[in-house]
């Protein structure tokens, strides 16, 4: 006797069923992760920081960018001061021209072209202190702002910490951009940039 299972012919409805089990079952593995891997991401602390904000919301830049703003009217009033020396000194030799020996207006001449030279110069010296005094300042608020973000990370037990131009979209609750100037301002309310120049 022939076993009838055996010998029964295959339906096309029992094969398409199969193999659409398969296709499911294989479409599961892929979209469902693996719990190491979802332990691994939800352990992930990040958060985001605003550091162009608080390098120019904060107290000690604000401060900065005060005395900065007095040191450069300081010295613009001085330069044009020493301009304008300059300018009533080549009046003066004009004038005096006739009266003068061409030797005695040549060694004039070489005294005040040296004054205009290192009027110049003083001028481009100054300038190049004050920018050397503003970029100390951003290094010394740097290095301010880096312990302050390291214990917020260490109280936030985050791993990564992002400045907000490398972010598209967050949510608010990452952003802890008004903290460090909290605890910034309270380190640091004021910075100093330089003592006050005495004019050559």
């Amino acid at each position: 006797m022939k076993n009838s299972s055996a010998s029964a012919p295959v339906r096309g409805s029992d094969l398409h069923g199969r193999f659409l089990k398969k296709i499911v079952l294989a479409f599961l593995l892929i979209i469902t992760p693996l719990p190491a891997f979802a332990q691994a991401e939800a352990a992930i602390g990040i958060l985001v920081v605003d550091m162009q904000r608080v390098q120019r919301d904060s107290e000690a830049a604000i401060s900065v960018r005060e005395q900065s703003d007095a040191l450069r009217a300081e010295l613009e009033q001085i330069i044009a001061e020493r301009a304008q020396k300059i300018s009533a000194e080549e009046a003066s030799l004009a004038k005096e021209r006739a009266d003068l020996s061409e030797e005695e207006f040549a060694q004039r001449v070489r005294d005040f072209e040296k004054r205009v030279f290192a009027n110049r110069d003083f001028a481009q010296r100054e300038s190049g202190k004050l920018q050397r005094l503003l970029a100390q300042a951003g290094n010394t608020l740097r290095r301010r702002i880096a312990p302050i973000l390291t214990e917020i990370m260490r109280e936030r037990q985050a791993q990564l910490m992002l400045d907000t131009s490398q972010v598209v979209l967050s949510a608010d609750s990452l952003d802890v951009t008004e903290e460090v100037l909290q605890r910034l301002n309270a380190v640091l309310p004021t910075l100093v940039l330089a003592p006050a120049r005495v004019p050559e």
